[in-house]
């Protein structure tokens, strides 16, 4: 075989191979082109497109913020998932329904920062906050003492893997909550 016809063989092989790393990175770019950074603009139902900045309900792939001073009743039951869900002020789930919140990154954390990056999976714990100190921070709440789930309905949380989370990150990212707190609302 000519030494010209390898060179193309190999050059067609290189071209095709560089093709299909093309192709799959730009369906991976397509799959996430609908999701964006929702907002909250005000205290609400999770379901209801006025809660949100943009006027539209949180979708899969997109990443939420609940932003200080707001309180989102989450109620619904998607199995879509949801990117990630930082939550600067409270998330509440109904108590009168199933609920199910499917998610790969739910943080609990004060202030707005949505970075994804930085996350520890294999952190211990921080230690928990007195309670005074939690009154007005930020908080997933699953009933209280006083309004607590009904024993009919369960409320789910399902932490979803999502590969392409860790994938621009220094460090690797996994499925998880972070809480910076935790908040026991009487």
């Amino acid at each position: 075989m000519p030494v010209s016809s390898r060179l193309l063989r190999r050059f067609s092989f290189l071209f095709a191979s560089l093709c299909g790393v093309a192709v799959s990175l730009l369906v991976a770019s397509f799959a996430r082109l609908g999701a964006e950074m929702v907002r909250s603009a005000q205290q609400g139902a999770w379901s209801e497109a006025s809660t949100w900045e943009n006027g539209r309900v949180p979708g899969p792939g997109d990443t939420v913020l609940i932003r200080p001073s707001h309180q989102v009743t989450y109620d619904q039951a998607s199995p879509k998932v949801i990117r990630a869900v930082h939550v600067g002020g409270v998330l509440k789930f109904a108590t009168d329904r199933d609920t199910l919140l499917c998610v790969g990154l739910l943080r609990i954390a004060p202030g707005e920062d949505c970075a994804e990056e930085g996350f520890d999976c294999h952190a211990l714990p921080r230690e928990p906050m007195a309670l005074e100190d939690r009154s007005n921070g930020p908080a997933l709440e699953i009933g209280t003492s006083s309004a607590p789930l009904d024993a009919r309905h369960t409320a789910i949380i399902r932490l979803t893997h999502l590969p392409d989370m860790a994938q621009n990150h220094s460090r690797p990212s996994c499925a998880a909550v972070d809480a910076w707190t935790y908040t026991v609302r009487r």
